[in-house]
């Protein structure tokens, strides 16, 4: 299977390049930022090496990785010493980086997905880091023809993702251990084969991640799991109270509020009262008649 490397990273003298380091000629980087960026805010505070896949026009990231250089290189058990290089750039800072196969609409084959490993992600990155590693400007390197070869594999449905809505957003809950590989495969065959307009996003771990989502499916930590699932309840709450709280006091006039019952009993008790006063008025009439007789 065909593919082009998509690549966003600093080299050793210059900051990133803002259409990619390397890329398709016809992506729409602009959009395909949208999703970059995302999946690689507050990696330096994260540690983790995140896992995405999504479309941008005819192009299929099947997948990427954004991450720390070095935390790459730790996971893969490789020795530091011989990258040690180009894991930081001529200020000492920590190389933050995207790494993607964009795969093309034609190299699509039913039932068929790519077969990737942390490996190919970063063999494929450090041999296109070098090509710009020590230029002073850097600029796009733009491919017109794919040149990665993928291997692949058949596509085996199994461990599906388990899902909860919150915000318009997909929490993908298992996630984890052994349906990791499971769920990116999914996502790969629903993308790839079934072009589905789904995107996913692994490891969210804050707020303001959350809050720029551009990713349809994420995962997310434990922390701003319960943030969220608290926020919605809180929401749920607050909004019906608002409509009770809404409506004035007259809108339901006391009197309407009253059974048919109470309105019987006020009624029998106010003649009760008329009959009590004429009867003493006709006693005192009375006695007043038999004085003046006497």
């Amino acid at each position: 299977m065909k593919a082009y490397p998509l690549i966003y990273s600093r080299t050793q003298k210059a900051d990133f390049v803002p259409d990619f380091l390397v890329r398709p000629a016809d992506l729409d980087y602009q959009r395909a930022l949208d999703y970059v960026k995302n999946a690689m805010t507050n990696l330096d505070i994260s540690n983790v090496i995140r896992y995405c896949t999504f479309s941008v026009g005819t192009y299929h990231i099947c997948g990427g990785i954004s991450c720390i250089s070095k935390q790459l290189v730790a996971t893969l058990g490789s020795s530091f010493n011989d990258v040690a290089e180009y894991l930081a750039d001529e200020k000492g800072r920590k190389i933050a980086c995207f790494i993607g196969f964009a795969i093309p609409d034609e190299e699509a084959k039913p039932g068929i997905i790519p077969d990737i490993t942390l490996s190919d992600y970063w063999d494929y990155y450090l041999e296109y880091l070098k090509h710009q590693w020590k230029s002073v400007a850097t600029k796009s390197e733009i491919l017109t023809l794919p040149c990665i070869d993928l291997k692949e594999k058949p596509y085996i449905a199994k461990n599906m993702p388990s899902a909860k809505s919150i915000a318009g957003k997909n929490i993908i809950q298992n996630f984890s251990g052994e349906n990791r590989q499971a769920i990116l495969e999914n996502y790969f065959d629903r993308i790839l084969n079934q072009k589905e307009d789904v995107s996913f996003l692994s490891d969210v771990s804050s707020k303001n991640e959350w809050d720029e989502l551009v990713f349809t499916d994420v995962s997310v930590s434990d922390n701003l799991y319960h943030c969220l699932t608290s926020s919605s309840r809180s929401t749920t709450t607050t909004h019906e109270d608002n409509i009770g709280s809404a409506l004035p006091e007259w809108s339901v006039p006391a009197y309407e509020k009253k059974t048919d019952l109470e309105g019987n009993s006020q009624k029998h008790g106010a003649t009760a009262a008329i009959l009590t006063i004429a009867a003493i008025l006709v006693f005192v009439v009375l006695i007043l008649l038999v004085k003046k007789i006497l």
